[in-house]
């Protein structure tokens, strides 16, 4: 349905409501008050609009469809526009909180590798290879999940806050050293696959 369709037809609904019937734009008969370009025939116009049983669907009709003139639901052209903007300007709003969702769910993996005050900065080589490898090795998604650059007896000191925060199992912690061995030798062919 193209929009001058789709347009008409809402048109077309409100005009053949019951409510409309009895409202003060159907009852006073042929005028140009609601269409007039004059300040006091647009004051008169909101004012019979005031008690109207349609006043909200023609307003609303007038909003969508962007009527470029009169007096629709008791609001002028220039208060139709401040809403439209505003809600433009909401609708903006919304899309971009979206889309800052949709990027912080993608980058929620990678963030425990790039966060400075956990001094793990890697470089994207390094950061692409460790992604690579925790998604086929489960000890080594493990041992990323966690401080990797911390050492042994830091990881199991600090393993009770940790298990209940990342989900550790409880045998974790007799596997770190044998993990944090892999995970060292693939950072260092990153190291070395840069450095040739």
């Amino acid at each position: 349905m193209t929009d001058k369709t789709a347009r008409r037809n809402a048109l077309i609904a409100l005009l053949d409501s019951d409510e409309f019937r009895n409202s003060p734009c159907a009852t006073v008969g042929p005028t140009n008050l609601w269409i007039s370009s004059n300040a006091k025939d647009a004051v008169l116009a909101k004012s019979a609009c005031t008690g109207c049983p349609v006043r909200a669907g023609c307003a609303g009709y007038a909003v969508e469809y962007r009527e470029p003139e009169g007096v629709w639901g008791g609001l002028d052209l220039a208060e139709r526009e401040s809403i439209q903007r505003r809600t433009a300007r909401n609708q903006h709003r919304q899309n971009k909180n979206q889309r800052m969702a949709d990027q912080k769910a993608a980058l929620a993996g990678v963030s425990r590798f790039t966060r400075p005050d956990k001094a793990l900065v890697r470089t994207a080589r390094q950061l692409q290879i460790v992604q690579a490898l925790c998604a086929a090795d489960g000890d080594m998604r493990l041992a990323a999940d966690t401080l990797v650059g911390t050492g042994y007896a830091a990881l199991c000191s600090q393993y009770k806050g940790m298990a209940a925060r990342v989900g550790l199992p409880d045998p974790f912690y007799e596997n770190v050293p044998e993990v944090l061995t892999r995970l060292a030798v693939a950072l260092a062919a990153a190291n070395l696959g840069q450095a040739a």
